[in-house]
């Protein structure tokens, strides 16, 4: 420190410890620090600056009096703290005051030493470091993180001499929130009035972690010869922005463009084409980097052919209860992964590998029986292929259903049709046997008989016959005419004439009533003239004695 900073500190009245009560006497300054090598001025008031000294073990540069002023230049010259005395001496009393001389340094360096990309949840340790300082007993470190305070020591004495290290430990767990913070170390000697600051350089941090292994997305199964789409996705990574993605199929690195979502989740997307000779099991792999944080997940595929078959029956058309022999084969080059199994009118009958021969019954009575061959990959048989054949087969006529069909009792001159339904194969031919003399007409396929107009010839039994190559059957019909009754209709036109005389009675009354009332209404209305009469004091008077009414 320069001599005249050094003297302008010397100025400096703080309190001053002296032997009397003379208040004109005494040292400026009490404790001084001063760095050492330096010099140093120190001051006395005193009323007889010619009867004043210092006493010290200091090197005393040079002295100076003033009228009311002692001061002397010491030079601070080793760490050993020294007390300076001012002294006057009158003869007949003594006056002594003491300042205190104390040498410092500056640190010389404060350094940090810390990490710089952190994994959360991890501990980590700061080392801070003051290079070359003394006192130590005056010295403060703070550790700061994003300029708040995190850590703090204070040494305190005993008094060691020469400069020193000095470092202070601080272990911290490591969260995202300490992200791109800056980390600082500081060295604070306080030294009476004066402070005085010693900063690090800053350290900025960056957090990561890799809490999740990468999740594939792709089809388990994949047909050759298609294209596919394979994406991995990292979620919980941070920061998401250093995610780094790698993708490999097999022994192939694949192209892909990690994004991040608004979530915060990385994806990456690679398009695929199946056109692999070697068909089976494959892999995908998905790496996620972060640093020096990787992780791996790994997912199988396979790669397939669809499975072709050939279906062969040995007849296409049998008749009932007859067998057929159903071939079904495989026509893969690698029947190995492949099943097979027939199918007889969606029952599975029986199962197996390259080749599966079943022989059956036609027992069914259905003109068409689905036979199907299915080959399916074993290990997974929802992939898989058919084929079906149908088969004919032929049967004799079933039981036929006769019915009348008319929209009332069956009544001479009333319309009439009679039909005859069967089952069969090949389609069956209809016939009829019907009454003599019977009128009749049938249908293009004469499965119905038509009656125009019934008449009393046409009852008797109807007989349908049925017939096919392997059979004939037939049905009877028991139709009856109703006679046309005249006592019946003569009925029904007494009791419509009865009905149509009352209906006159009852109009006729109806209008003699309504005259009646017509006359009634008007004799009141000729009496009813006065109503003052009427309605005087609230009574209604009697009619005239000489008035006709009609109850």
């Amino acid at each position: 420190m320069k001599t005249c900073q050094m003297l302008a500190l010397c100025t400096v009245m703080l309190f001053t410890q002296v032997r009397s009560q003379d208040k004109d006497f005494g040292a400026t300054i009490s404790e001084v620090f001063v760095p050492l090598g330096e010099a140093v001025w120190l001051n006395c008031s005193t009323p007889k600056p010619n009867q004043t000294f210092y006493d010290s073990r200091l090197y005393k540069n040079q002295t100076k009096r003033g009228p009311n002023w002692l001061a002397v230049e010491v030079i601070v010259l080793d760490w050993q703290n020294s007390t300076c005395v001012c002294m006057l001496d009158t003869g007949d009393r003594q006056l002594i005051s003491h300042t205190q001389v104390m040498a410092y340094a500056l640190p010389s360096d404060v350094t940090i030493d810390l990490q710089t990309e952190l994994e959360e949840g991890k501990e980590y340790t700061i080392n801070c470091t003051v290079h070359e300082v003394a006192p130590l007993e005056y010295l403060t470190i703070n550790i700061s993180r994003g300029g708040d305070v995190i850590d703090t020591i204070s040494y305190e004495g005993p008094h060691v001499v020469n400069r020193r290290n000095v470092s202070h430990l601080h272990t911290f767990t490591a969260r995202r929130s300490d992200n791109l913070k800056d980390f600082s170390c500081e060295a604070i000697l306080r030294l009476g009035s004066e402070v005085h600051t010693v900063k690090s350089t800053e350290i900025t941090v960056q957090t990561y972690t890799l809490p999740e292994v990468p999740v594939i997305n792709v089809k388990k199964w994949i047909e050759n010869g298609t294209s596919f789409t394979a994406e991995c996705l990292l979620a919980n990574g941070f920061p998401p922005q250093n995610v780094s993605l790698k993708m490999v199929f097999e022994d192939t690195l694949l192209n892909v463009i990690p994004v991040t979502t608004n979530e915060g989740t990385v994806k990456g997307t690679t398009q695929l084409s199946a056109d692999f000779s070697d068909l089976g099991h494959k892999t995908i792999r998905c790496e996620a980097h972060l640093f020096i944080l990787s992780m791996e997940s790994r997912v199988n595929v396979n790669i397939y052919e669809l499975p072709t078959v050939d279906l062969s029956l040995s007849e296409y058309t049998v008749n009932l209860e007859e067998n057929v022999t159903a071939t079904c084969q495989s026509t893969n080059i690698d029947p190995g992964p492949y099943g097979l199994t027939i199918s007889v009118d969606g029952k599975e009958e029986k199962t197996g590998q390259t080749s599966v021969t079943h022989t059956f019954t036609a027992s069914q009575r259905t003109p068409s029986l689905p036979v199907t061959c299915t080959a399916y990959i074993t290990e997974n048989t929802n992939i898989s292929q058919s084929t079906t054949q149908d088969l004919e087969v032929h049967y004799p006529p079933s039981n036929p259903n006769v019915t009348v069909l008319t929209n009332e009792t069956i009544r001479l001159g009333n319309p009439v049709n009679i039909t005859c339904s069967s089952d069969g194969l090949p389609a069956p031919t209809y016939s009829w046997l019907v009454p003599d003399n019977a009128e009749v007409t049938y249908s293009p396929d004469k499965s119905l008989v038509i009656i125009h107009t019934a008449a009393a010839t046409h009852a008797g039994t109807y007989t349908c016959v049925v017939r096919n190559a392997h059979g004939e059957v037939e049905a009877k019909q028991e139709v009856t005419i109703a006679p046309d009754d005249f006592n019946r209709r003569l009925l029904i036109g007494i009791v419509c004439g009865v009905g149509a005389l009352v209906l006159l009675a009852t109009i006729i009354s109806l209008v003699r009533y309504i005259g009646w009332k017509n006359d009634r209404k008007g004799f009141y209305a000729l009496w009813r003239k006065t109503p003052d009469q009427r309605h005087k004091n609230g009574n209604i008077p009697e009619p005239p004695t000489n008035s006709t009414s009609c109850v």
